[in-house]
């Protein structure tokens, strides 16, 4: 083995500790070829196959300068693969298509938005992805290319990453699942009690539906983008699978711009309920005060310190006064439960 290889393969050991793994596919309609290993020298090769190289994870700029290298990317485009922090676009090169995508996750413990980017580089007969952490979300790609099931490998390099936007979109149906099962939660919790923290969590389940109507919506301008690109590299028998991914956007955004709503009507309902009690509150507050506004006129009508008052002499004047001001509250209790006032 030379040292330029030992070399390699010292830093393939490095990335299966987690800091960046290639996962490498070439492919046609008649066999397959995968490895991890980060021997590049067959990598590319135009062979008739579609040549699919992922990396797991940015960690390793090494190992990422190394593909890139191969496959003659930009230095520009490697910086936006590097940043993490980009928003989805589309860019033309002379022999490459750049394409940055957003996936979007939901954490069901902690009941956030995740996002992470997601890079493909489309070439001739290759695509490049490269993604933020490590997952087994392509894995369901290479098994169809495994087993040969659907098209996938009597297909080009678009098809490819039409396949691989298309997995990315699909996550989005999950998190807009995941959002609407909170907000319902969130209606249920206001109808059945009285939480002061609800108006938190309003907010916080708000500030999750825009952060991913921010991932998603770049996104579907993106897929746009393709659609009317008159690059070389996307056959005109595979736009109308982006196509249908920029229907499903499409679906998503609807889906979306509905939970925004049912949010605004969440606080709208949050105001017309926390208004409604607060008016009970008032009026049983005021039902009180009603009734023993006669009882206080009678009781400082007698705490006068006036030396003749005939009722102060009366042997019956304490009980009955203690009667009319029992009668009186009675009455009027009587009469609001009439009016159903309580």
């Amino acid at each position: 083995m030379s040292t330029d290889a030992k070399e390699l393969a010292g830093k393939n050991r490095l990335h299966s500790k987690g800091i960046s793994t290639l996962h490498y596919v070439a492919y046609n309609d008649s066999r397959v070829e995968e490895s991890q290993s980060i021997d590049l020298q067959q990598t590319g090769a135009d062979d008739g196959r579609v040549h699919w190289s992922h990396i797991d994870g940015l960690g390793d700029h090494a190992l990422i300068n190394a593909v890139a290298g191969r496959y003659g990317i930009h230095s520009l485009l490697l910086e936006d693969i590097l940043n993490a922090k980009q928003r989805p676009k589309l860019e033309d090169y002379a022999d490459s298509t750049y394409i940055v995508a957003k996936l979007v996750s939901f954490d069901a413990v902690k009941k956030r938005i995740s996002s992470e980017q997601i890079s493909l580089v489309l070439g001739k007969n290759y695509l490049l992805s490269f993604r933020e952490k490590p997952s087994a979300l392509f894995d369901g790609v290479r098994e169809r290319i495994r087993s040969g099931k659907g098209r996938i490998r009597s297909q080009k390099s678009d098809y490819l990453a039409y396949t691989l936007l298309d997995t990315i979109v699909d996550e989005y149906f999950v998190v807009v699942e995941a959002l609407r099962e909170q907000i319902d939660l969130l209606q249920s919790r206001l109808l059945t009690k009285s939480d002061p923290q609800i108006p938190k969590v309003i907010h916080q389940v708000r500030l999750e539906v825009a952060s991913f109507r921010r991932g998603i919506w770049p996104l579907q301008k993106v897929v746009e983008q393709l659609l009317k690109s008159e690059s070389s590299l996307i056959d005109p028998q595979t736009k109308p699978y982006f196509r249908d991914v920029h229907d499903h956007l499409l679906r998503i955004l609807d889906h979306v711009e509905a939970l925004h709503e049912t949010l605004n009507s969440i606080i709208d309902a949050y105001l017309s309920l926390s208004s409604q009690r607060m008016n009970e509150i008032m009026k049983v507050l005021t039902l009180f005060s009603t009734i023993f506004l006669p009882l206080t006129f009678i009781v400082g009508v007698y705490g006068m310190n006036f030396k003749y008052m005939p009722e102060l002499e009366w042997r019956f004047g304490y009980p009955l006064t203690w009667l009319v001001m029992i009668g009186v509250a009675t009455g009027l209790g009587i009469y609001f439960q009439r009016k159903k006032w309580l």
